[in-house]
């Protein structure tokens, strides 16, 4: 079976271990490391396939992502707030931070509310931002409370 080359000249990218220092090799994605009775070559086809559609915002080894999901946007800022900055939620939550910051603000503009007070010091909810944070783990989209 012929397959296309997307990237001329790139060639196959590599397993190379989590100590790597080349941009251009997989750290921890192993295609013949067998988990649970499968390789994950096998395991990996449909997930990748589902989390850069659906539940990423299309980040990958070779960069940021480009999209963002409204309905990500309401336990982001639970996250944001549990996490009290928005680097350390995006590196909760696996996301890129410009992302979630403009998921943020994506979301505050379409409520019509602050729901943070943005500083140096980080991200502290605004009274607003309190009460929309309490909705969200009293509606039980959140589980977890704050």
């Amino acid at each position: 079976m012929a397959t296309k080359e997307f990237f001329p000249g790139i060639g196959k990218i590599q397993f190379e271990g989590k100590e790597s220092k080349n941009p251009m090799a997989f750290r921890y994605y192993d295609a013949n490391k067998v988990v649970l009775g499968k390789t994950m070559a096998e395991w990996l086809k449909f997930a990748m396939a589902w989390w850069h559609t659906l539940c990423a915002e299309g980040a990958d080894q070779f960069g940021g992502g480009t999209k963002s999901f409204p309905w990500n946007a309401a336990s982001d800022a639970v996250e944001v707030a549990k996490a009290g900055s928005i680097n350390k939620a995006a590196e909760l939550l696996f996301v890129a931070q410009p992302n979630l910051s403009r998921a943020i603000k994506e979301l505050e503009a379409d409520l019509g509310i602050t729901i943070f007070d943005r500083s140096a010091k980080g991200m502290v909810l605004t009274i607003e931002g309190r009460g929309f944070v309490n909705v969200q783990v009293d509606k039980n989209i959140v589980k977890t409370v704050i």
